[in-house]
């Protein structure tokens, strides 16, 4: 046989061992995930890394055929377990404007990222599948159908979870490289306590009896804090204008009260009166609350016993995103596409 045709051969047979060879086993440590843009979500990420200690959902899907990702099992999920640490990560190949118009129809409370390309590494071979990942950051559990992981195994994975809280979308892990001096300090920025953080790190670059090395990475990791502080602004905006208000809110208010002391937070102080002044934001924030109370109320009682419900949101608060996201539901579960 030629040395041609076995390169070939070996060529095929690496091509056809890859996945595998690639693909996460039960009980390892989580890849990263790898998503171009990411929707429902305001803070740092999401990383597998950031989220340690929760209880992590990694969904695949399509946004061709919605009807087949099961979102009305994962919003369920999401309904019944996000307050016992579960964070659902739902992931598709596609295009961030094809997710963007996906999401303008389909209400999904939790995170959603386009562009992701790398579910042959987590064991994915199907179109569609989830892997769930323990609050110690190990892959637990692998289906290739969707909605494949059942309440059983979330119950428990769960043990030990975290509940995220509205505070987590300040946690911030720096990109660069730094010495042990900052420990503390990385460890601050990973639980969100960004005024503790800035305390520290602004007693060494103000010291004139700092060192020059420690000065100079203090003000890098200034720096990056500072940037990270208005990345979190600009998301919170993206949001606003999407009309994910509660989200905006809550992540806005964390800011405002952890950096209440300090001069970075003084735009989300203005901007939450200028948020609390404004009659049509109030409005939306009113029709958001209450669409979030009528998915719960969804879950206990079914559609039809909250029809009127759902009908008075709908046609009492018409032009809010709240209004449209309950239209939204009605008519995807009435259509049986969720």
């Amino acid at each position: 046989m030629s040395g041609t045709v076995m390169g070939m051969i070996r060529a095929a047979l690496l091509l056809a061992l890859t996945p595998s060879v690639l693909a996460q086993e039960l009980g390892e440590p989580a890849r990263e995930l790898d998503a171009s843009h990411w929707f429902n979500w305001i803070g740092d990420g999401p990383t597998i890394e950031g989220l340690r200690g929760r209880t992590i959902l990694v969904h695949f899907f399509m946004v061709e055929e919605p009807e087949k990702n099961g979102f009305m099992t994962l919003c369920k999920f999401h309904e019944e377990h996000a307050d016992k640490g579960l964070v659902i990560l739902a992931v598709a190949p596609d295009a961030m404007g094809s997710v963007r118009r996906l999401l303008g129809e389909y209400p999904l409370p939790f995170a959603v990222g386009a562009g992701c390309r790398d579910k042959g590494v987590w064991g994915i071979e199907q179109d569609r599948g989830q892997v769930l990942i323990d609050a110690k950051g190990n892959v637990y559990y692998r289906a290739e159908a969707a909605n494949g992981v059942w309440n059983g195994k979330l119950l428990k994975a769960l043990k030990g979870s975290k509940r995220l809280g509205d505070a987590a979308a300040l946690a911030y892990l720096p990109r660069a490289e730094y010495t042990k001096r900052w420990k503390a300090v990385l460890s601050d920025l990973a639980q969100g306590d960004l005024a503790k953080a800035l305390g520290k790190i602004e007693r060494v670059t103000e010291n004139e009896k700092s060192a020059p090395g420690d000065v100079a990475e203090g003000d890098e990791l200034l720096d990056e804090v500072e940037a990270h502080v208005e990345r979190l602004h600009e998301q919170v905006e993206e949001e606003l204008e999407r009309g994910e208000v509660l989200r905006a809110r809550a992540a806005l208010a964390a800011l405002a009260k952890d950096l209440k002391r300090h001069p970075l937070g003084t735009r989300a102080i203005a901007r939450l009166e200028e948020l609390d002044g404004d009659e049509e934001h109030l409005h939306e924030v009113e029709a958001a609350e209450q669409f979030e109370d009528l998915v719960t109320a969804f879950f206990v009682r079914g559609l039809e016993k909250n029809r009127a419900k759902f009908d008075r949101l709908i046609e009492g608060h018409a032009g809010t995103a709240g209004a449209a996201k309950a239209q939204a539901w009605v008519d995807l579960v009435l259509s049986r596409r969720f």
